[in-house]
C-alpha cells in the first residue's frame, strides 16, 4: 500500500475531547472521511447519542491540519517506504490529486496498481 501515513494516536483522543468538552454530549460514531455530499471534499462527521450531529471539512478542521504536520514517528522510520520495495505489487489511492487543468483526470480520483515482479 501506499501510505501517507498517520497521525499521533494523541491527536485522534484530544480532537474526541475537545468535541466531547465543546458539545457537553456523549459521541456515538466518529468518521474522519465522512462523504456528505460526494466522496470528495472529506469531511468530519461525529454523531452524539442525543441525535445531534457535528460536521465539518476535514481540511479546514484543526484535525486535518494535525494531520499534515503531526506524524506517527514510526512513519518516518518506515523500511517499507525507505529501501527496496518488498512487495509483488503496490496499490494506492491518491484522494487529492489535482487535475492541473489537463486531462485525463479523474474527478473521482486515481487509484494505481504497479507490479513489481511476475508473481504481481
Amino acid at each position: 500500500m501506499i501510505c501517507h501515513g498517520v497521525t499521533l494516536p494523541k491527536v485522534h483522543h484530544e480532537y474526541l475531547r475537545s468535541i466531547r468538552t465543546n458539545s457537553n454530549y456523549s459521541i456515538e460514531k466518529f468518521s474522519l472521511r465522512y462523504k456528505h455530499h460526494e466522496w470528495k471534499p472529506y469531511y468530519i462527521y461525529v454523531s452524539f447519542k442525543n441525535g445531534k450531529d457535528h460536521i465539518e471539512l476535514f481540511d479546514q478542521s484543526i484535525y486535518g491540519n494535525a494531520f499534515l504536520f503531526l506524524k506517527r514517528p514510526s512513519y518516518n522510520k518506515c523500511k517499507i517506504k525507505m529501501e527496496k520495495i518488498h512487495s509483488d505489487i503496490t496499490i494506492g489511492d491518491y484522494h487529492y490529486v489535482s487535475d492541473g487543468k489537463q486531462k485525463p483526470y479523474n474527478s473521482n480520483g486515481v487509484s494505481c496498481a504497479v507490479i513489481h515482479n511476475e508473481k504481481g
